[in-house]
């Protein structure tokens, strides 16, 4: 089928620092080779020539909402791949990052979107600025076909979003690179971490957790890896007090190839988030051999399943557990046919099928 897509983001800094640009991304390339013409935009398009218009990312609301309403407005099929973050997760985040028992994730939603119109270069609505789950609803109800990464993010959506109907979804995976699990001879006692610097990576939890289990993995050192351009000042200055330039590091932004070499070398890769969507880093570490301690915030357990240690989002006590857990008691790898569904050559297959769906 040959057809013409418009793939849609929200606008950000740095396109490989944020995961939902990896997946638009890593989906275009497959699709290209499955014979698609694919363009990607993060700015208003004429839509005229495309097929399809597949929106990326439900949570920077107003992005995808202008496009939504114009493309609905020129007739167009469209295809969201939702990448939700789950409500629950979102309050605890926020509520210990400002304090406050109840926190108003509306007023929170509005503010940061008039914020982002103001200053980051965001298209502003209204509609979402007054009532953000009505819009996120308005959105997942009028599109074409749904593909959430998980069948928990399709679920959380129906539970966050109080969903009276469901489009047509497929639950679309994200995937590793299609390479073979690398084995070093000796891996280092290293602890790695991958993920932009900020609240929800939970990075300065996984730095006191790793402080206070020092003498059961004092051989062992942790460093860090990630953009720092975000996250917040406070939390920049508490996580950057938190290194010592010795057992606990720095090591800035690197490329992915420089990433998965880390992995490789690592004992323990940890994704400590409040929540994932899919947890990436963590299937790829997984990938190259790692034993991974990952979030049980979000959805990433269905991907991972029982070959990881899990730690509950901001308790730094079950974050200790799951560290030593994973030095003292690794768990064996997955066999090779748990990788055949997380490549990103099935994620293309299976997204070409859903625009045959929105094209029937």
């Amino acid at each position: 089928m040959a057809a013409n897509i418009l793939m849609f983001n929200h606008p950000v800094r740095n396109r490989k620092a944020h995961g939902d640009w990896v997946q638009l991304e890593k989906t275009r390339s497959g699709l290209e080779a499955l014979g698609f013409h694919v363009e990607v935009t993060d700015r208003s398009t004429p839509l005229a020539r495309f097929d399809i218009i597949h929106l990326f990312n439900l949570n920077h609301l107003a992005d995808t909402y202008v496009t939504f309403k114009r493309a609905k407005q020129a007739g167009k099929k469209i295809v969201l791949s939702s990448i939700w973050h789950p409500y629950p997760d979102l309050r605890l985040l926020y509520s210990r990052r400002f304090g406050l028992r109840n926190f108003p994730l509306e007023r929170y939603f509005a503010a940061r979107d008039v914020y982002y119109s103001l200053f980051g270069g965001r298209a502003f609505s209204l509609r979402c600025t007054l009532n953000f789950t009505a819009a996120a609803r308005e959105v997942v109800t009028g599109v074409d076909v749904l593909l959430p990464n998980s069948q928990m993010e399709m679920d959380a959506m129906d539970r966050d979003l109080g969903l009276w109907v469901r489009p047509p979804f497929a639950v679309i995976p994200n995937g590793v690179d299609e390479t073979g699990p690398i084995s070093p001879k000796q891996r280092r006692k290293l602890i790695v971490c991958a993920g932009r610097i900020e609240p929800n990576k939970n990075q300065v939890a996984l730095a006191k957790a790793f402080q206070a289990e020092a003498e059961k993995i004092k051989d062992y050192s942790l460093i860090f890896i990630g953009s720092a351009e975000h996250g917040g000042r406070s939390y920049k200055r508490e996580f950057f007090g938190l290194m010592d330039g010795d057992r606990i590091q720095y090591g800035g932004m690197v490329s992915h190839e420089r990433a998965i070499e880390l992995f490789s070398e690592a004992a323990v890769v940890a994704q400590p988030s409040f929540f994932e969507t899919t947890g990436l880093s963590a299937l790829e570490a997984l990938k190259a051999g790692a034993q991974v301690v990952a979030t049980e915030g979000g959805f990433v357990r269905e991907y991972l399943g029982r070959h990881a240690h899990y730690s509950k989002p901001g308790d730094i006590q079950s974050l200790q557990s799951a560290l030593v857990h994973a030095v003292e008691k690794p768990l064996p790898p997955p066999p090779e046919e748990f990788w055949g569904r997380y490549t990103w050559a099935e994620a293309a297959r299976l997204t070409a099928e859903s625009y045959r769906t929105a094209l029937a």
